[in-house]
Protein backbone atom coordinates (compact mmCIF):
# COMPACT_ATOMS: atom_id res chain seq x y z
CA UNK A 1 0.00 0.00 0.00
CA UNK A 2 0.83 3.55 -1.03
CA UNK A 3 0.81 6.04 2.04
CA UNK A 4 1.02 10.00 0.72
CA UNK A 5 2.37 12.71 3.18
CA UNK A 6 1.25 15.89 2.09
CA UNK A 7 2.86 18.49 4.39
CA UNK A 8 2.29 22.53 4.29
CA UNK A 9 4.80 25.03 4.58
CA UNK A 10 3.08 27.94 4.01
CA UNK A 11 -0.14 28.86 2.37
CA UNK A 12 -0.26 32.47 1.09
CA UNK A 13 -3.60 33.84 -0.54
CA UNK A 14 -3.58 37.30 -1.54
CA UNK A 15 -6.94 38.30 -1.37
CA UNK A 16 -7.82 42.01 -2.02
CA UNK A 17 -10.48 43.20 0.40
CA UNK A 18 -11.39 46.51 0.77
CA UNK A 19 -12.25 47.60 4.42
CA UNK A 20 -15.94 49.13 3.85
CA UNK A 21 -16.53 45.82 1.90
CA UNK A 22 -16.54 44.20 5.36
CA UNK A 23 -18.47 46.82 7.32
CA UNK A 24 -21.74 47.52 5.08
CA UNK A 25 -25.05 47.71 7.08
CA UNK A 26 -26.93 44.85 6.02
CA UNK A 27 -29.95 45.06 3.77
CA UNK A 28 -33.38 46.05 4.86
CA UNK A 29 -34.51 42.43 4.34
CA UNK A 30 -31.72 41.13 6.47
CA UNK A 31 -32.63 43.24 9.95
CA UNK A 32 -34.97 43.10 12.35
CA UNK A 33 -37.99 44.88 12.66
CA UNK A 34 -36.40 47.07 15.67
CA UNK A 35 -33.51 47.63 13.68
CA UNK A 36 -35.33 48.99 10.68
CA UNK A 37 -38.17 50.64 13.23
CA UNK A 38 -35.00 52.40 14.19
CA UNK A 39 -33.14 53.28 10.90
CA UNK A 40 -36.65 55.07 10.27
CA UNK A 41 -36.80 57.10 12.73
CA UNK A 42 -33.38 57.91 12.27
CA UNK A 43 -34.06 59.05 9.25
CA UNK A 44 -36.90 60.64 9.27
CA UNK A 45 -35.21 62.71 12.18
CA UNK A 46 -32.06 63.62 9.18
CA UNK A 47 -35.62 64.20 6.86
CA UNK A 48 -34.29 61.26 4.56
CA UNK A 49 -36.60 59.14 2.09
CA UNK A 50 -37.54 56.23 4.30
CA UNK A 51 -40.20 55.07 2.02
CA UNK A 52 -38.45 51.93 1.39
CA UNK A 53 -37.50 51.26 4.59
CA UNK A 54 -41.03 51.40 5.84
CA UNK A 55 -42.06 49.17 3.01
CA UNK A 56 -39.43 46.65 3.85
CA UNK A 57 -40.59 47.01 7.70
CA UNK A 58 -44.46 46.49 6.84
CA UNK A 59 -43.42 43.39 4.45
CA UNK A 60 -42.19 41.89 7.97
CA UNK A 61 -45.29 41.61 9.43
CA UNK A 62 -47.66 41.05 5.88
CA UNK A 63 -45.44 38.08 4.68
CA UNK A 64 -46.35 35.47 7.74
CA UNK A 65 -50.33 36.87 7.59
CA UNK A 66 -50.47 35.45 4.47
CA UNK A 67 -50.02 32.04 5.81
CA UNK A 68 -53.44 33.17 7.41
CA UNK A 69 -55.24 34.42 4.02
CA UNK A 70 -53.72 31.62 1.86
CA UNK A 71 -55.48 29.09 5.14
CA UNK A 72 -58.77 30.63 4.61
CA UNK A 73 -58.89 31.09 0.63
CA UNK A 74 -57.32 27.40 -0.05
CA UNK A 75 -59.79 25.56 1.35
CA UNK A 76 -62.46 27.38 -0.40
CA UNK A 77 -61.37 26.35 -3.52
CA UNK A 78 -60.60 23.38 -2.47
CA UNK A 79 -64.00 22.08 -1.91
CA UNK A 80 -65.55 24.26 -5.35
CA UNK A 81 -62.82 21.83 -7.08
CA UNK A 82 -63.05 18.57 -5.49
CA UNK A 83 -65.37 17.14 -8.49
CA UNK A 84 -63.01 18.24 -10.72
CA UNK A 85 -60.46 15.78 -9.86
CA UNK A 86 -57.15 16.01 -7.36
CA UNK A 87 -54.80 18.24 -10.30
CA UNK A 88 -56.99 20.71 -10.75
CA UNK A 89 -56.93 21.69 -7.04
CA UNK A 90 -53.36 21.41 -6.99
CA UNK A 91 -53.28 23.46 -10.03
CA UNK A 92 -55.07 26.00 -8.72
CA UNK A 93 -53.16 26.34 -5.69
CA UNK A 94 -49.86 26.43 -7.85
CA UNK A 95 -51.59 29.46 -10.04
CA UNK A 96 -53.35 31.07 -6.73
CA UNK A 97 -49.52 31.35 -5.59
CA UNK A 98 -47.64 32.73 -8.50
CA UNK A 99 -50.61 35.11 -9.02
CA UNK A 100 -50.14 36.03 -5.21
CA UNK A 101 -46.42 36.17 -5.44
CA UNK A 102 -46.48 38.93 -8.88
CA UNK A 103 -49.42 40.68 -7.40
CA UNK A 104 -47.31 41.03 -4.11
CA UNK A 105 -44.30 42.15 -5.91
CA UNK A 106 -45.77 44.81 -7.97
CA UNK A 107 -47.71 46.40 -4.83
CA UNK A 108 -43.97 46.24 -2.85
CA UNK A 109 -41.38 46.66 -5.02
CA UNK A 110 -42.95 49.23 -7.85
CA UNK A 111 -46.01 50.77 -6.04
CA UNK A 112 -44.55 50.88 -2.61
CA UNK A 113 -41.28 51.83 -3.02
CA UNK A 114 -42.00 54.48 -5.50
CA UNK A 115 -44.44 56.09 -2.94
CA UNK A 116 -47.82 55.73 -4.76
CA UNK A 117 -49.11 54.27 -1.69
CA UNK A 118 -48.71 54.56 1.53
CA UNK A 119 -46.05 51.55 2.68
CA UNK A 120 -48.41 50.03 4.95
CA UNK A 121 -51.23 49.76 2.37
CA UNK A 122 -48.67 48.62 -0.54
CA UNK A 123 -47.35 45.52 1.86
CA UNK A 124 -50.73 44.54 3.41
CA UNK A 125 -52.38 45.40 -0.07
CA UNK A 126 -51.76 41.65 -1.83
CA UNK A 127 -53.27 40.11 1.68
CA UNK A 128 -56.29 42.19 1.59
CA UNK A 129 -57.11 41.34 -2.08
CA UNK A 130 -56.86 37.87 -1.68
CA UNK A 131 -58.80 38.00 1.91
CA UNK A 132 -61.52 40.04 0.31
CA UNK A 133 -61.29 37.05 -2.89
CA UNK A 134 -61.63 34.02 -0.18
CA UNK A 135 -64.40 35.80 1.81
CA UNK A 136 -66.05 36.58 -1.30
CA UNK A 137 -65.78 32.98 -2.68
CA UNK A 138 -67.10 31.24 0.95
CA UNK A 139 -69.88 33.29 0.75
CA UNK A 140 -70.33 32.05 -2.61
CA UNK A 141 -70.63 28.33 -1.58
CA UNK A 142 -72.74 28.55 1.56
Amino acid sequence: MFQTLLTVEACVARLWISVPELFTQPQPEEQTAEQLKAQIEAGKRNRADTTALEVAYHVKFSVPAACLVFAITGPVFAVWLSRSGPFVGVLLSIVLVLLYWNFFVISTEIVGRNGWLPAWSAAWLPNMVFLALGLMALRRAE
